[in-house]
């Protein structure tokens, strides 16, 4: 494959998901389609920050789990940064696909924004006026 070409299948779809570092089983039908979701948000970030997120992050997908989970969806330590993503909260919350993928966004925001841990005002605050320059919508509700 050539340089070009190569580059092109990197902002596909296929490409980010080829390259998308998941931890943990995403082996059901309803991971599957989260994962999806996580790669059709990365291909609306800036190509800088998705290269970013794709080439540091992992991301935890947990989907269709009724037991307890913690509602947090973003975790990091300094070496091996974890976005946390619970669908599951996202669904009992009622949340729309786009409306998740504007909490993934936010999630994605704390990551590169370099905060250790999700919370507090004024960190959501800031990942929020991140996700809208990026042209999602605010996610974070107090």
């Amino acid at each position: 494959m050539n340089a070009k070409k190569f580059e092109e299948w990197q902002e596909s779809l296929e490409g980010v998901m080829y390259e998308l570092k998941v931890l943990g089983p995403t082996a059901t039908i309803v991971e599957d389609k989260y994962v999806r979701l996580v790669a059709e948000t990365l291909l609306k970030l800036p190509k800088k920050v998705r290269r970013k997120v794709l080439d540091e992050a992992y991301f935890i997908v947990v989907a269709g789990y009724h037991g307890r989970v913690e509602k947090l969806h973003f975790i990091m330590n300094s070496e091996m940064p974890v976005i946390l993503l619970n669908f599951s909260e996202m669904e009992k919350d009622g949340l729309s696909e786009s409306r998740m993928m504007d909490t993934v966004a936010h999630e994605i925001a704390h990551f590169v924004l370099g905060h250790m841990v999700a919370g507090g005002a004024e960190r959501e605050k800031e990942a929020d006026d991140l996700i809208e320059k990026w042209g999602f919508r605010r996610a974070y509700k107090p």
